[in-house]
């Protein structure tokens, strides 16, 4: 068990040698368990039809190893490995994109008026669409590559950027899609500015110099204007995509949380992603600035903290093998902690020490980048089923937690999600 364990870390964590070596190591053992298995069932005096003791003892020797570290949730479908399989991905793409992406103008050795201190001229002007992600999700940044079928990937220190520049994979790839999967967030108008530029670059109408102020007014508004799309209708794919960009699976009081913190400009897109959970709390964050007096950066925050939420719809919702980011790992900790909070063993030690643990290793914890201390080794399979091999706290009757000892129910927000 502790080999498979450590292959499965090493592979987390890229160490091919350390993945082999406990593969090697495990497959080993095995032949050997399996040779002294054979031996024991040749010589010993009884067979399977001897009774319930023969039957009971051949059933619990050949099937005590099958489940070796069960998914807490549902089983998985081996027969997709392939995760684009399993999500609508042009959804998905849309939803990544409303949260890390980006549509920007450049102009290039820009002339400002000495009057108004406006731009007046440009030399050369460039047009982009790109993601931006830490080195870990490269192959995110690939696979995007890979089904739009266009752009490049730059790698610089622990980023990793994937951009499309040239004028046909604009005009031919990245405006038709986003045409047909509408964006939801304030990354809409951007989008609509730059589609409106990418007609000018494709007539080559962007250097005359009577269009050179068109192209300019379209830099300008592509920094401050907001418009939002007439009807935000969110999908699960599209909000899988947004949570692996822009939410967090967090853990407060070793509660879980599945927390939104956006620019006060996307508003109307978390009070529609609310509308769609049914549930959670919305903040404005209106912290004000000492030195300056005002907010400079004020955010909406949507925290859903509502432990039957989020153990029955998101923990069923979506499965650790739709996520195509680093984020699939810090959502199988967290369901993780779901389940400890719902059945109620986070009043326990060692449930608590067990949430502790998990909370060490995720989000910027499990960035290969982190310079923080990582004081508490990853968790193992046998500690987690030590820990839900206990009695449950908490019982579920008719639908409802109740609290083993009291017989009392476990009061829940209620939710009503779409």
């Amino acid at each position: 068990m502790a080999t498979v364990t450590y292959a499965h870390h090493s592979l987390i964590q890229g160490n091919r040698k350390g993945t082999i070596n406990g593969l090697i190591i495990t497959i080993i053992l095995a032949l050997i368990f399996t040779s002294l298995q054979g031996f024991e069932y040749y010589t010993a005096p009884f067979t399977i039809s001897d009774g319930a003791f023969g039957s009971t003892f051949y059933f619990a020797t050949g099937f005590h190893g099958y489940n070796i570290c069960p998914n807490l949730f549902t089983k998985t479908n081996k027969s997709s490995a392939d995760p684009i399989a399993k999500i609508n991905i042009k959804e998905w793409l849309s939803g990544f994109t409303d949260a890390e992406g980006n549509f920007n103008i450049t102009l290039r050795k820009k002339q400002i008026d000495a009057k108004t201190n406006q731009i007046s001229s440009y030399s050369n002007a460039s047009l982009t669409f790109q993601i931006g992600l830490h080195i870990d999700d490269l192959n995110v940044l690939k696979t995007i590559q890979t089904y739009l079928n266009c752009g490049k990937i730059s790698i610089s220190k622990n980023r990793c950027n994937y951009f499309v520049n040239d004028i046909t994979s604009l005009q031919n790839i990245i405006v038709p899609f986003f045409n047909e999967n509408k964006l939801k967030s304030s990354k809409f108008s951007q989008f609509l500015i730059l589609a409106k530029a990418v007609d000018l670059f494709s007539l080559k109408a962007h250097l005359l110099i009577k269009n050179k102020p068109l192209l300019i007014s379209y830099y300008n508004e592509i920094k401050s204007q907001i418009e939002l799309p007439c009807n935000i209708n969110i999908t699960d794919s599209w909000l899988l995509g947004f949570i692996e960009g822009d939410a967090s699976f967090s853990t407060s009081n070793l509660r879980p949380r599945l927390k939104f913190e956006n620019h006060i400009k996307e508003m109307e897109l978390i009070k529609a992603i609310k509308e769609k959970m049914g549930t959670g709390s919305l903040i404005e964050n209106k912290k004000r600035s000492i030195a300056r007096g005002f907010n400079e950066n004020p955010t909406v925050v949507l925290d859903i903290a509502n432990i039957s939420f989020l153990y029955n719809i998101i923990c069923f919702k979506f499965k650790p093998n739709d996520f195509l980011s680093k984020k699939k790992l810090d959502y199988i900790d967290w369901m993780i902690i779901v389940k400890l909070n719902y059945f109620g063993y986070h009043l326990t030690d060692k449930g608590r020490m067990l949430i502790m643990r998990l909370k060490s290793g995720m989000n910027n914890y499990r960035l290969s980048s982190s310079k923080l201390e990582k004081i508490i080794n990853p968790i193992l399979c046998e500690e987690i089923d030590l820990v839900f091999n206990l009695a449950a706290p908490y019982k579920i009757v008719d639908g409802v937690r109740v609290n083993v000892i009291t017989n009392k129910k476990i009061s829940d927000q209620k939710f009503k999600a779409k």
